[in-house]
């Protein structure tokens, strides 16, 4: 994942999804910054060659990239954390995605990280293994995040990350009832007549 701070680009980390996708210069200075982070992470292809910067500038999925902003006071009494504008990184999405927000999330708790310089109100990763949460900023509210990890002689150590989301529709449907008592068929036929 590329995490860059929004000033460096012009920008605040508060824009609409669409006003930076219609942005061309700004569209086009983080196209060649995750191209070249991409070629820098080794980022490969499925046969596991080296992606081209054609084929990572063409990517619909990697790197991921984010920018990100101190939360502002608003968010801040939320309990936000960051705030951040994450890309697909075609596009910039209407919110953040799992991957995207655990990556950032985990950024934020380590010393010496573009994020760690940003993010407000955490305790960084420390020796013992232990739960952090990070609360993010973005479009579509706040997100949070659980990461579990430490920080111990240099070497940091993630075993898991959380993610919290909104409740959603995830399936709605119809399903038959084989060999239905007689009771139940009443019910539903009384229901459907109510209808």
């Amino acid at each position: 994942m590329v995490i860059i701070r929004a000033g460096d680009m012009g920008k605040t980390a508060s824009e609409a999804p669409t006003a930076l996708d219609g942005d061309a210069d700004f569209r086009a200075r983080i196209q060649s910054i995750w191209v070249q982070a991409g070629i820098k992470m080794g980022l490969a292809r499925k046969d596991g060659t080296p992606m081209t910067e054609a084929e990572l500038a063409a990517s619909e999925t990697i790197p991921k990239v984010c920018i990100i902003a101190e939360p502002s006071a608003e968010e801040a009494a939320a309990g936000a954390n960051v705030r951040t504008r994450y890309f697909t990184p075609q596009a910039a999405h209407k919110s953040l995605a799992v991957t995207g927000g655990a990556c950032l999330a985990a950024c934020c708790l380590v010393p010496g990280t573009v994020a760690d310089g940003i993010a407000q109100g955490l305790e960084p990763l420390g020796p013992d293994v232990k739960d952090h949460i990070v609360r993010m900023a973005n479009p579509a509210g706040l997100l949070k995040s659980t990461i579990n990890g430490s920080l111990k002689d240099g070497v940091d150590t993630i075993p898991s990350a959380a993610y919290e989301r909104s409740t959603q529709i995830l399936l709605r449907g119809h399903t038959p009832i084989y060999n239905a008592s007689p009771e139940l068929v009443a019910a539903y036929a009384d229901k459907a007549e109510a209808a």
